[in-house]
This record gives C-alpha cells, structure tokens and sequence, in this order.
C-alpha cells in the first residue's frame, strides 16, 4: 500500500487532474479509484523488478541511493525553511518525566526497530548471492548503522519530551 501512495503522489504532481477521477471503489474501502490505480502500477513494476537478475541490480540500487541522498537533503532543506530554521529543537527541555519518560523511550525505540527489521530479514538473501564469503561483512558493519541513523529515536525524543 505504501508503494501504491508513493505511486500515486508521484502521478499527482506530473497529472494533478488524477484527483478528479471518478470513485468506483466502495464507500468503506479505505481506497479511492486512482489510489487504486498507484497500487496496481506499484504492484506491475514489482513484478518486473523480480525478473530482472540479482546482479543487474547494481545500477538500481545506485540509482535509489543516489535519489535518497538528494530527496532526504532536499526534504530537510524544505522542512528547516519552512519552520525558520532549527529553532529551540534541539535545546529545550524535556516536558514529560518519570513513566510517561520511560515509556515514551521504549515506544520509540521499538519504533526505530520496527523500521531495521526488513533489513535484518532480507540480510540472508544478499549474503547468498555475494560471490565470496566475507562480501556482506563491510555491508552489515557500516551499512546498517548508517541506514539507520535517521530512525533512531534521539531526534524524535528532542521534540517528544
């Protein structure tokens, strides 16, 4: 679903006129006809990435790497002009205490886990198609915690508490 959205928004920015579509989707569906039509497209591209061979790939994951770098500084750069800078983020104090504290760490940590597991489950799948043994070591050591550093609970916890 998420995949879907993502579809959708980008066709919404190139084709706006695609909010103005007709609903054929039920009343209580959680979707409307050109939510609908993200998924389906998001779902057809799946399906031709999966028959494309794993080493071919290389150049995907360039591509992918090279458009989160620039759409992460550029969401940051968007977001800080925005809001008129960092502000007092980063230096007020905490407005929560005790066991709402304690809980507020713990929900945000599992949070941040939550986010690391589908790294942690496809890890096999990589490992078995390196050529030699040791190729995913460097990849486990460095890539996963560099990944994840925008989903640790740290920054979050700033604005939280």
């Amino acid at each position: 679903m998420t995949g879907g959205q993502c579809i959708y928004i980008l066709l919404h920015s190139i084709f706006p006129s695609i909010a103005r579509l007709p609903n054929h989707m039920p009343a209580n569906s959680a979707l409307d006809s050109a939510n609908m039509i993200g998924f389906f497209l998001f779902w057809f591209f799946t399906c031709i990435a999966l028959l494309l061979d794993i080493p071919k790939w290389k150049l995907l994951i360039r591509l992918k790497l090279i458009a989160y770098v620039l759409s992460s500084v550029g969401m940051l750069a968007m977001a800080l002009t925005a809001a008129g800078g960092v502000g007092d983020t980063l230096t007020a104090k905490s407005k929560v205490h005790g066991s709402e504290k304690a809980w507020l760490i713990v929900r945000f940590t599992l949070l941040a886990a939550a986010g690391c597991s589908t790294f942690a489950s496809n890890a096999s799948d990589w490992q078995r198609n390196a050529t030699k043994r040791r190729d995913p070591i460097f990849g486990q050591i460095f890539g996963f915690p560099i990944s994840n550093v925008g989903r640790l609970p740290g920054p979050l916890l700033t604005r939280s508490l």
